[in-house]
């Protein structure tokens, strides 16, 4: 699509400037164009990439806290130690997540979707006593648990 554009600017360009019409400039032109549609290519590849890669290691992670996360909803009274840090590696889990959501590197769908899950667990009194007690600490990049 962008590169379609650009070949129609070349051509008014060229239809309109007589001297812009030699061989040479012409062939620079061509060449000029052709490299930044390469050049946008690569660099929009190469995000999808990320994505894709920081995707899957977000979903490996959760899908490693997933079995503990659902058994600790459903018990209650305080959380012991090791149940505490599952969920204390979920919030950092979040709000990397949330990070990269904010600086453009996740999409808005997808951000929409797991944001939704979080919204699950906050449910979950001992969860958000957990998260009251982890903010304070301020390591999670502006992410707050109870404001998603």
């Amino acid at each position: 699509m962008f590169f379609g554009g650009l070949i129609a600017i070349l051509l008014i360009l060229l239809s309109a400037v007589p001297d812009l019409r030699s061989n040479e400039l012409v062939l620079g032109w061509v060449g000029s164009a052709w490299a930044l549609c390469s050049f946008l290519q690569a660099q929009e590849l190469e995000r999808t990439r990320f994505f894709f890669d920081l995707f899957n290691r977000f979903n490996e992670r959760y899908n490693a806290l997933n079995d503990d996360l659902d058994r600790i909803v459903k018990q209650e009274g305080p959380l012991n130690k090791p149940d505490r840090q599952k969920v204390v590696d979920y919030f950092n889990l979040c709000a990397e997540e949330f990070m990269f959501y904010s600086r453009g590197y996740i999409p808005e769908d997808v951000w929409r979707a797991w944001r939704n899950g979080m919204r699950y667990y906050q449910r979950t009194p001992r969860i958000v006593t957990a998260w009251r007690e982890e903010r304070g600490t301020d390591s999670h990049y502006g992410f707050d648990f109870e404001d998603i």
